[in-house]
């Protein structure tokens, strides 16, 4: 929350990308890598509804995510991750965002954690681990698993056992 209410005006303009691209992430819980290549061919508008559907990068699964239902708000007509996607969502793009380096994306973040006070450190895989953490307590251990194209459930227990620990410390 911090860093979608961080005001970026006053800085370079891909400095908003990198918010932008790190906050999807937290809505989707893509890797940077499919963030980072996110093809605009990938998207699908069903019935005036977002989802992506595309192979992943590391492990290359298909990949199936119904960004309408992900972090819906009441009073919204898009999602948090469509409001984030139709604002560089266009046809004629080969890709959704613009290039940029892992690097440069992940240095970048520092500097928006810190404009936003956020003491932890803070990389790209932080969003997928917000993501999985926050996702454990919404819906089933397999569609968590599907979604963050796991392979093995030990490794999406990891989230759930997060989840739990973080519900009974009161966060």
């Amino acid at each position: 929350k911090k860093i979608e209410k961080l005001d970026l005006k006053k800085y370079d303009a891909k400095i908003s990308v990198v918010r932008d691209m790190f906050l999807f992430s937290c809505f989707t819980g893509l890797r940077i890598s499919d963030v980072t290549h996110l093809r605009s061919e990938y998207v699908k508008k069903v019935k005036g509804e977002y989802e992506l559907d595309f192979v992943t990068i590391k492990v290359g699964k298909r990949a199936e995510i119904p960004l309408h239902i992900l972090f819906k708000e009441k009073a919204k007509k898009l999602s948090k991750p469509e409001r984030i996607l139709v604002k560089y969502f266009d046809k004629k793009n080969e890709f959704v965002f613009p290039r940029l380096f892992e690097q440069y994306i992940n240095r970048h973040l520092k500097l928006i954690c810190s404009l936003a006070k956020i003491s932890i450190r803070c990389t790209f895989h932080t969003a997928r681990h917000t993501f999985g953490t926050y996702m454990a307590s919404k819906i089933p251990l397999p569609a968590l698993m599907s979604l963050l194209q796991h392979s093995d459930i030990k490794t999406t227990m990891i989230y759930v056992n997060m989840s739990q620990q973080m519900v009974k410390e009161g966060l």
